[in-house]
């Protein structure tokens, strides 16, 4: 099934939304958006349209098998570029915000270039026993040095 991107986003912030608060309305969609119930609206009707979301009988959003597939895809994407921004020094808000931006326009081909690049520096820090941890310390030193510069 083709989706754009902005329909996989909706799938997986709801799948977030889910996972948060053990259901979804349409309104948390829409204010996870910054959108009005209305705005959202359209894009959540094409979506069941699709069968990959229904409502039950409270109103409450019941994401379809596959969109649970898509979401997890998207999930992946997601985790993929903020734990690159990290690496780079970004603090946790300003990856997760700049995640959320780019994610929508970057390339699946792309998203696996970065991917196989932190698993191939992990593998290398596995052979130099180097924890995460240290890791972390060492870029907060050199952000600070170079604050301090």
């Amino acid at each position: 099934m083709e989706l754009t991107r902005t329909e996989e986003q909706y799938l997986f912030v709801m799948y977030k939304i889910k996972e948060k608060k053990g259901f979804v309305r349409m309104a948390d969609v829409a204010k996870e958006f910054g959108y009005s119930r209305a705005a959202s609206f359209g894009l959540i009707k094409k979506l069941e349209a699709k069968e990959l979301l229904s409502f039950d009988s409270q109103k409450k959003i019941i994401l379809s098998k596959e969109a649970i597939l898509i979401a997890n895809k998207v999930c992946k994407r997601h985790d993929v570029l903020k734990m690159a921004f990290m690496g780079l020094g970004a603090s946790e808000e300003l990856a997760e915000k700049e995640t959320f931006n780019i994610e929508c326009a970057i390339s699946s081909e792309m998203i696996d270039i970065i991917d196989n690049h932190i698993n191939l520096h992990l593998k290398e820090l596995n052979s130099k026993n180097i924890t995460l941890k240290e890791l972390e310390d060492e870029i907060i030193n050199r952000k600070k040095a170079k604050n301090d510069w």
